[in-house]
């Protein structure tokens, strides 16, 4: 019987050193999962947000901007289309926002051309290609404004006629 009562002591000690040290391996818990020291975990949707578990709590590891699935770090600037952004962030309470900053937008033409807002150029809109199309840009989106080819040619051809009249059709305007 006092074998039965060692064995049974080591057994109770063994498995009382085995989960002491299983839960002391898990430091963190976050949502019902636990996880080890030094271990990661994304914040929710946010790919290029990383924590790392450590003393029991969770800091940042690595934060930046996410842009067609390549991360960004805070302050470095990259090109998307025609256009160079910033990537920034900006707190409120204890909420963090992660931002594309405009540093220089340009529009892309149909040939994916980059073009600056002042700029005039070809442009296929609904399949149609325009000659004199002009850009803008609003919360990063384009906006294309096209004068028709077919327009400009009616103009033109009006002008003819009202010359060879003896009417000045600039002088209308």
């Amino acid at each position: 019987m006092h074998q039965n009562v060692i064995k049974m002591t080591l057994t109770l000690a063994t498995i009382l050193f085995t989960v002491l040290a299983v839960s002391s391996a898990f430091t963190c818990i976050y949502n019902g999962k636990l996880y080890t020291e030094g271990q990661t975990r994304i914040l929710g949707d946010l790919p290029c947000v990383t924590y790392v578990c450590r003393g029991g709590t969770f800091s940042f590891l690595k934060e930046g901007c996410n842009l067609g699935g390549i991360c960004h770090d805070i302050g470095t600037t990259y090109s998307h289309r025609c256009s160079t952004y910033r990537c920034t962030v900006s707190q409120s309470g204890t909420k963090r926002y992660y931002k594309h900053t405009p540093i220089n937008e340009r529009c892309p033409d149909y040939n994916g051309n980059c073009h600056d807002t002042t700029d005039t150029f070809r442009h296929i809109i609904r399949g149609k290609m325009y000659e004199s199309c002009t850009c803008s840009i609003t919360s990063s989106h384009y906006h294309y404004s096209c004068e028709s080819s077919s327009k400009r040619l009616r103009a033109g051809w009006l002008s003819l006629v009202f010359l060879f009249i003896g009417f000045s059709l600039t002088s209308m305007y």
